[in-house]
């Protein structure tokens, strides 16, 4: 089993990769800027990656894997934010003194919006996937990019398509929509964790779509979401317009992670948003 280090780990992907590499028998070790609750099994290094020099954190941990997951992900304001290009920065100082201190392999996580958008986050992530699989042979590192497609999963962070739309439907709220018929590969955080594990444990080089393979219409998933929750009637269709530019269809090619790690993703969408609607009922009797 290796020893891994987890930036962004009390994230939303975060959380539930260190829990997969607890379960894997991983020797995980984990950054936070402020001290976590108590957690089994996982060594917390308390850290600002935008801030410090990341040496004496990947010294203290003498791990063999980095999982970097950290990034600047605020709904409504990561798309833009000049935080972006702080990341970037932040990330090969990370990744050079990973290296630096024995590091063997790196994994860290893109978007599937690096192949459509020109917009600061996707272009940033780009970049970086660029300057680390250039600079792989140099570092001495194997580099594997996972490129995230459409994430979902119980703890979302509000602001985003179905913890909204669940949250309103279940306060029987009316929900604005647009037309839906844009098609994206809905991917579960649990899938994607175990992606990353897969990828912690075979050691492999280059660029990843994390997928389920298959796109669905953006109102299928809505009206998914309004049969569990029995808010059908509360749905306002093409009451907003598409973002402009916005692709008709993104899809993941698993064939290339499938071929290198056997994963493939388990979740279905039908069973993905069950799990969301349970889970903020459950909130919700808080």
């Amino acid at each position: 089993m290796a020893v891994v280090l987890v930036t962004g780990a009390t994230g939303f992907i975060g959380r539930a990769t260190v829990d997969r590499l607890v379960r894997a028998g991983h020797d995980v070790h984990a950054t936070s800027r402020r001290p976590p609750g108590a957690r089994d099994a996982v060594t917390w290094h308390v850290a600002d990656l935008l801030r410090e020099d990341p040496s004496d954190v990947c010294r203290a941990a003498g791990a063999s894997t980095l999982v970097h997951l950290a990034w600047c992900v605020e709904p409504g304001q990561y798309w833009t934010s000049l935080e972006n290009l702080d990341w970037v920065a932040a990330s090969i100082r990370l990744v050079r003194a990973f290296s630096t201190s024995g590091g063997e392999s790196a994994i860290a996580v893109g978007s599937a919006a690096e192949q459509h958008s020109s917009a600061l986050y996707p272009t940033a992530k780009g970049s970086l996937r660029s300057l680390l699989h250039a600079g792989a042979g140099a570092l001495g590192l194997d580099v594997a990019w996972a490129r995230v497609h459409q994430l979902y999963g119980p703890g979302e962070a509000a602001g985003r398509l179905l913890p909204d739309v669940i949250s309103s439907l279940l306060r029987g709220s009316p929900v604005r929509v647009s037309a839906g018929t844009q098609e994206r590969d809905f991917v579960h955080v649990d899938d994607v964790a175990d992606a990353l594990v897969a990828l912690v444990s075979n050691r492999v080089n280059g660029t990843f779509d994390v997928g389920t393979g298959r796109a669905i219409a953006v109102a299928d998933v809505v009206r998914l979401a309004a049969a569990a929750t029995g808010g059908r009637d509360l749905i306002e269709w093409d009451a907003v317009p598409l973002r402009d530019g916005e692709p008709a269809c993104l899809r993941a090619d698993v064939t290339p992670l499938l071929e290198a790690t056997g994963w493939r993703a388990q979740v279905t969408i039908e069973q993905g948003i069950s799990s969301m609607v349970a889970s903020a009922k459950v909130d919700d009797r808080r």
